[in-house]
Protein backbone atom coordinates (compact mmCIF):
# COMPACT_ATOMS: atom_id res chain seq x y z
CA UNK A 1 0.00 0.00 0.00
CA UNK A 2 2.60 2.54 0.33
CA UNK A 3 4.02 1.93 -2.71
CA UNK A 4 1.21 2.58 -4.38
CA UNK A 5 0.86 5.64 -2.25
CA UNK A 6 3.95 6.96 -3.13
CA UNK A 7 3.30 6.01 -7.06
CA UNK A 8 -0.36 8.16 -6.40
CA UNK A 9 0.92 10.95 -4.87
CA UNK A 10 4.22 11.77 -6.99
CA UNK A 11 5.13 14.71 -8.06
CA UNK A 12 6.98 14.96 -11.31
CA UNK A 13 8.23 18.52 -10.13
CA UNK A 14 10.07 17.25 -7.88
CA UNK A 15 11.88 14.97 -9.89
CA UNK A 16 13.10 17.52 -12.55
CA UNK A 17 12.04 21.21 -13.63
CA UNK A 18 11.65 21.61 -17.70
CA UNK A 19 11.83 24.69 -19.74
CA UNK A 20 11.63 25.38 -23.76
CA UNK A 21 14.67 24.98 -25.81
CA UNK A 22 17.50 22.17 -26.22
CA UNK A 23 18.53 22.26 -22.36
CA UNK A 24 14.88 21.83 -21.04
CA UNK A 25 15.28 18.86 -19.02
CA UNK A 26 17.03 19.15 -16.12
CA UNK A 27 16.53 15.81 -13.62
CA UNK A 28 17.21 15.70 -9.49
CA UNK A 29 19.80 13.54 -9.04
CA UNK A 30 18.94 10.33 -7.59
CA UNK A 31 20.86 10.71 -4.30
CA UNK A 32 18.32 14.18 -3.78
CA UNK A 33 15.28 11.97 -4.60
CA UNK A 34 12.91 11.13 -1.87
CA UNK A 35 11.51 7.49 -1.72
CA UNK A 36 8.16 8.75 -3.25
CA UNK A 37 9.56 10.02 -5.79
CA UNK A 38 11.70 7.66 -6.63
CA UNK A 39 9.33 4.62 -6.23
CA UNK A 40 7.31 6.39 -9.06
CA UNK A 41 9.67 6.47 -12.11
CA UNK A 42 9.08 3.54 -14.32
CA UNK A 43 11.87 4.98 -16.58
CA UNK A 44 14.68 7.42 -17.75
CA UNK A 45 15.82 7.13 -21.20
CA UNK A 46 19.09 9.07 -22.02
CA UNK A 47 21.02 9.74 -24.87
CA UNK A 48 23.56 7.46 -26.07
CA UNK A 49 26.24 9.69 -27.44
CA UNK A 50 25.38 13.13 -24.91
CA UNK A 51 24.43 10.90 -21.82
CA UNK A 52 21.47 13.45 -21.57
CA UNK A 53 18.19 12.53 -19.93
CA UNK A 54 15.48 13.37 -22.40
CA UNK A 55 12.60 11.75 -21.00
CA UNK A 56 11.36 10.38 -17.65
CA UNK A 57 7.96 8.06 -17.47
CA UNK A 58 6.17 7.36 -14.32
CA UNK A 59 4.07 4.58 -13.09
CA UNK A 60 0.55 4.99 -14.41
CA UNK A 61 -1.69 6.75 -12.09
CA UNK A 62 -4.98 5.93 -13.41
CA UNK A 63 -4.31 1.91 -12.52
CA UNK A 64 -2.81 2.81 -9.05
CA UNK A 65 -5.68 4.99 -8.11
CA UNK A 66 -8.12 2.54 -9.07
CA UNK A 67 -6.67 0.09 -7.11
CA UNK A 68 -6.55 2.58 -4.18
CA UNK A 69 -9.96 2.97 -4.61
CA UNK A 70 -11.00 -0.51 -4.59
CA UNK A 71 -8.88 -1.37 -1.78
CA UNK A 72 -10.81 1.24 0.26
CA UNK A 73 -13.97 0.10 -0.91
CA UNK A 74 -14.43 3.69 -3.27
CA UNK A 75 -15.35 2.10 -5.83
CA UNK A 76 -19.26 -0.39 -6.54
CA UNK A 77 -18.74 -3.47 -6.97
CA UNK A 78 -17.66 -4.45 -11.03
CA UNK A 79 -20.48 -6.72 -11.34
CA UNK A 80 -23.91 -6.46 -9.04
CA UNK A 81 -26.03 -9.17 -8.15
CA UNK A 82 -29.51 -8.63 -10.14
CA UNK A 83 -31.27 -7.63 -7.09
CA UNK A 84 -28.72 -4.66 -5.88
CA UNK A 85 -28.63 -1.21 -7.17
CA UNK A 86 -25.69 0.37 -7.65
CA UNK A 87 -25.57 3.15 -5.16
CA UNK A 88 -22.92 4.53 -3.62
CA UNK A 89 -21.92 5.61 -0.07
CA UNK A 90 -20.87 9.13 -1.28
CA UNK A 91 -20.86 11.55 1.71
CA UNK A 92 -19.45 14.60 -0.37
CA UNK A 93 -16.21 14.14 0.98
CA UNK A 94 -12.95 14.69 -1.54
CA UNK A 95 -11.52 11.56 -2.30
CA UNK A 96 -7.85 12.60 -2.21
CA UNK A 97 -8.43 13.80 1.05
CA UNK A 98 -10.20 10.16 1.69
CA UNK A 99 -7.65 8.21 0.53
CA UNK A 100 -4.81 9.75 2.50
CA UNK A 101 -6.70 9.28 5.43
CA UNK A 102 -6.95 6.17 5.13
CA UNK A 103 -3.72 5.28 3.21
CA UNK A 104 -1.99 6.98 6.99
CA UNK A 105 -4.79 4.87 8.82
CA UNK A 106 -3.25 1.83 7.16
CA UNK A 107 0.50 2.53 7.51
CA UNK A 108 0.02 3.01 11.04
CA UNK A 109 -2.47 -0.28 11.46
CA UNK A 110 1.19 -1.89 10.03
CA UNK A 111 3.46 0.18 11.85
CA UNK A 112 1.86 -1.21 14.99
CA UNK A 113 1.50 -4.59 13.85
CA UNK A 114 -2.53 -5.02 14.35
CA UNK A 115 -2.88 -6.45 10.73
CA UNK A 116 -4.40 -10.03 11.10
CA UNK A 117 -2.39 -12.88 10.16
CA UNK A 118 -2.43 -13.35 6.51
CA UNK A 119 -4.37 -10.06 5.49
CA UNK A 120 -2.40 -8.79 2.81
CA UNK A 121 -3.08 -10.74 -0.81
CA UNK A 122 -2.79 -9.44 -4.01
CA UNK A 123 -1.32 -5.98 -2.32
CA UNK A 124 -4.63 -5.58 -0.65
CA UNK A 125 -4.72 -5.15 3.03
CA UNK A 126 -7.99 -6.19 3.22
CA UNK A 127 -9.22 -9.77 3.61
CA UNK A 128 -9.44 -12.19 0.15
CA UNK A 129 -12.03 -11.43 -1.50
CA UNK A 130 -12.99 -7.83 -0.12
CA UNK A 131 -10.17 -6.00 -2.61
CA UNK A 132 -11.82 -5.73 -5.71
CA UNK A 133 -13.18 -9.04 -7.56
CA UNK A 134 -10.91 -12.44 -7.81
CA UNK A 135 -7.45 -10.25 -6.51
CA UNK A 136 -7.78 -7.65 -9.74
CA UNK A 137 -5.61 -5.05 -9.02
Amino acid sequence: MREYARIAFADMRKIANWVPGDNGLNVTPSENLLDPEAAAIAEIVAGASSGRVYRIKLHDKTQVLGALARCLRMLPARQLAPNEDDATDDDGEDPHEFLIRELDRLVAQADTGSESPGAERDGCPRPEGSCGTQGEI
